[in-house]
């Protein structure tokens, strides 16, 4: 089970570019929007490193800080 489905969000659009990703997300307005993205890369991170170990001993983390446009 994906973790949107685990936690009730609707994923609207996805979009993949070769160095990030476009999410438009469906969730509860009370549900703070760093929150949602913080269980996604969480959850991604865990699943790319059993997938492929040696990301393990390459990157200390796979994802840089979240900037957000407001």
């Amino acid at each position: 089970m994906g973790v949107a489905q685990e936690n009730n969000w609707e994923i609207i659009a996805l979009e993949t570019m070769p160095d990030h990703v476009h999410l438009f997300i469906k969730t509860d307005p009370t549900i703070a929007p760093n929150g949602v993205i913080a269980k996604i890369k969480g959850r991604t991170s865990r699943l790319l490193r059993l997938e492929f170990p040696e990301l393990k001993s390459r990157l200390p983390s796979l994802w840089t800080g979240m900037r957000m446009l407001l």
